[in-house]
This record gives C-alpha cells, sequence and structure tokens, in this order.
C-alpha cells in the first residue's frame, strides 16, 4: 500500500514525461549525434568525421553572418519589446474607460501565427506597400525605400514585425508586475513630494524587476531562436543580409547536409542556454523584494 501510494501522482506525470522525451530529449540526443557525421545522398550512408562539421561552420561566411545577426536580432528585439510593453504597460494602467479595449487590443498580435504576421507585414514593407504609399502620400518621397530589398534595413523590418507582435504580451506581464505593487508606496511618496518620475524610476522599476526578469529573458531567448519570422518575411534575403541560424538550419535540411544542420543546431542550443542563463542570473540578482 505504502509503494502504492509513492508511485499513484507518478502515474500522472508518465504520459507528459514520454511525449516530453519523444518530442524533446529523443531528436535532441539523435541532432548531436549526427553532428559528428556526414550523410552521403548518393550511397545514402551516415559516416563519423569528429568535429569537422563545427569547423566548417565556424570558417564559413555564411554561418559568420547567420551566426552574428542572430546575435543583433535577439539584442535590439529585446531592448524594443521591453521598452514597448512597459511604455504600454505604464500608459494602459490608469483606469480609464477604453483601457481595457486598448488592452486587448495591444494583446490581440500575440496569439497571431508568425507566418499570418509576416504575410501582413510583406503588404507593409514592400515597394508598393503601405509604408512607402504612406510617406508619398505626404510628401515624404525621399524616405521611400527598397525596406525588405537592402541589406541596411532588411534586418530591422524583421525586428519591427516581431515587436509590434509581441509588444502586447509584454504589456500584460508588465501590468501584472504594477498591479501587485502597493498602493500605500505611492501614496507615502506623494506625500513627500515626489513627482511621477520620481516615483517610476524609485518605485516602481525597482519593484517590477521579476516581471522585467521573465520578459527580456523570455524575448531574448526568443530572439537566440527566431525563425518563422525571417522565413516568412524575407527568406534570409537578399543574399544571406538577414539569415539567422534558424533559417540556415532550415535550409542546410532540406538541403541533404544533416550533420551541419545538427552542428548548427547544437551551436544554437548552447548559445541559448549560456546566454539565457547569464542573462536571467544578471536580472534576478536586481530583483527587489518588499
Amino acid at each position: 500500500m505504502n509503494n502504492y501510494n509513492r508511485y499513484y501522482p507518478i502515474s500522472f506525470l508518465l504520459p507528459a514525461l514520454v511525449i516530453f522525451g519523444f518530442f524533446f530529449i529523443l531528436p535532441t540526443v539523435m541532432g548531436f549525434l549526427l553532428a559528428f557525421t556526414q550523410y552521403s545522398s548518393y550511397q545514402q550512408t551516415l559516416s563519423f568525421i569528429g568535429i569537422k562539421n563545427f569547423l566548417f561552420l565556424f570558417q564559413h561566411p555564411q554561418f559568420q553572418t547567420a551566426f552574428w545577426n542572430t546575435i543583433k536580432y535577439a539584442l535590439f528585439s529585446t531592448l524594443l519589446k521591453t521598452l514597448c510593453g512597459l511604455i504600454l504597460a505604464l500608459l494602459l494602467i490608469a483606469p480609464l474607460r477604453t483601457s481595457s479595449i486598448l488592452k486587448t487590443l495591444f494583446y490581440l498580435p500575440a496569439i497571431l501565427s508568425p507566418i499570418i504576421v509576416a504575410v501582413m507585414f510583406q503588404t507593409v514593407f514592400r515597394m508598393d506597400g503601405l509604408l512607402n504609399g504612406f510617406l508619398n502620400s505626404f510628401g515624404l518621397s525621399f524616405l521611400v525605400q527598397d525596406w525588405m530589398g537592402q541589406k541596411s534595413t532588411v534586418l530591422g523590418t524583421v525586428i519591427t514585425m516581431d515587436v509590434w507582435k509581441w509588444a502586447g504580451f509584454n504589456m500584460a506581464i508588465f501590468i501584472a508586475g504594477l498591479q501587485s505593487i502597493p498602493s500605500s508606496f505611492f501614496e507615502a511618496a506623494s506625500m513627500d513630494g515626489a513627482s511621477y518620475f520620481q516615483k517610476i524610476v524609485n518605485i516602481t522599476l525597482p519593484l517590477l524587476m521579476p516581471a522585467m526578469s521573465i520578459n527580456m529573458t523570455s524575448n531574448f531567448i526568443g530572439g537566440l531562436n527566431v525563425f518563422e519570422q525571417v522565413l516568412g518575411l524575407t527568406g534570409g534575403g537578399p543574399g544571406y543580409s538577414s539569415q539567422v541560424i534558424g533559417t540556415l538550419v532550415y535550409q542546410s535540411y532540406s538541403q541533404g547536409y544533416y550533420g551541419r544542420a545538427s552542428a548548427m543546431g547544437m551551436i544554437q542550443i548552447l548559445i541559448t542556454l549560456v546566454l539565457g542563463t547569464a542573462m536571467y542570473s544578471y536580472l534576478s540578482k536586481r530583483e527587489v523584494t518588499y
């Protein structure tokens, strides 16, 4: 009977553990093993080649471009999504009649598929799209550009799309954090003559650090693993100017380079674990308790 009581709760976890192992652990182990092999499409055989795939990648210009694009994308998208979410939360935390409607409208993009959002933004950023049409209508034709066809702007268009999609989600996390701050703190600060800006800097932001840690860490990890946004909007082009590790892995698998693709996947996992853990540790140490 004691053994039955001990293992009975585990039986409820078993289906989830089996699914997790089959769809995550097993592919990860197989990818790790494939990273040290080379596949011959002619002979349809795998041969062990050690770390040659990794050495090849670090010397390959296309992977170097994808690597730095991924880092830049993660950094800038994290900062912009977090900042926009914070601003929206501070504006909409006030009990206005329209605040509930506005919160819903800003959150809606978060539930849309990235591919659907990419198709929507293609109509915005293409040469005959909405953005250039808007600029021409207001006499700003000198600002008209091929936003998705220039190396200098293409990565920024993908980041803009990602910020539009996830700013509302960040807003929701920040609003939950703002609502957990006791109003007595602000009342005491008002009695001491603190301005609105001083309350934000000295009360709101320090006490929002738990929400800030969640948002920034999830944004950064999502940025390091970006795939659908780039694939749907630019496909990694023009050339390789918007190529990221995720799209390069996809293309390598499609072309039959299973070993190289697996090696890139392992590098991406390692980068995500190291940098994501480092960011969360850094931010969590700055959380303030009351």
